[in-house]
């Protein structure tokens, strides 16, 4: 067991389909938290606060790019849980 406990939940969600579509469900939802921000900045033409590897997309590659630093991984979240998903269903 790790000193703070968490270890043995995230072992015991991960090795399930559903603990990472809940992955993907998060990182997919901070990527549409981030995509209505950034928006919104866009929209009213002046500057504002935001993370710094958000604005480091940004500026490397315009609103899609920083959307897609969260969506990759929930993206990849979500693949990862459907093979789980159909793979276990087959054993």
């Amino acid at each position: 067991m790790t000193e703070n406990g968490y270890g043995d939940f995230w072992d015991w969600a991960l090795s399930r389909w559903w603990g990472w579509m809940l992955g993907a469900l998060f990182f997919l939802g901070l990527a549409f938290v981030i995509y209505l921000y950034v928006t919104n900045l866009e929209n009213q033409g002046q500057g504002g606060r935001i993370n710094w590897i958000v604005a480091l997309a940004y500026n490397i590659g315009g609103k899609w790019c920083a959307v897609s630093v969260l969506a990759v991984p929930g993206l990849i979240f979500a693949l990862v849980g459907l093979v789980k998903l159909f793979s276990s269903s087959e054993e």
